[in-house]
């Protein structure tokens, strides 16, 4: 299949029609990168983070892709990007503006939970009560 537009150009040199081989695509949500969530303890965590960073708009399945990107999912796109829409939708901080499209909230909307705060709840919602 030499006239493929998926085949690479034969004499191209190894490289394909659509430019250089040796540069990599970061994988972005807005102006958040994979370096932007070293060192999160969460996917939830990375929420507000990304969201920080791109002024409150977070574009769902731009986020996830990221979170998976950033190895902290061993489960693909979909997958992760199901669990952030039931996570944003059912929580106070974060508001649907639109298909695959959340708001994080103001400060004064409502009240922020930092990253260590939510690893600690879903630690204590974990333990078993006697």
């Amino acid at each position: 299949m030499p006239n493929s537009p998926l085949a690479p150009d034969e004499d191209a040199g190894g490289d394909s029609e659509f430019g250089d081989s040796d540069i990599e695509e970061e994988i972005v949500c807005g102006k958040a990168t994979i370096s932007d969530l070293d060192g999160c303890p969460s996917q939830r965590s990375a929420m507000y983070i990304i969201g920080e960073i791109n002024d409150g708009i977070i574009e769902l399945n731009n986020a996830a892709a990221l979170v998976v990107a950033a190895g902290m999912s061993k489960t693909g796109v979909r997958t992760v990007s199901a669990t952030l829409h039931n996570f944003m939708s059912n929580h106070d901080d974060f508001e649907w503006i639109g298909p695959s499209k959340f708001r994080l909230k103001a400060e004064d909307e409502a009240e922020l939970t930092t990253g260590d705060e939510m690893a600690q709840a879903e630690q204590n919602s974990r333990r078993v009560r006697i």
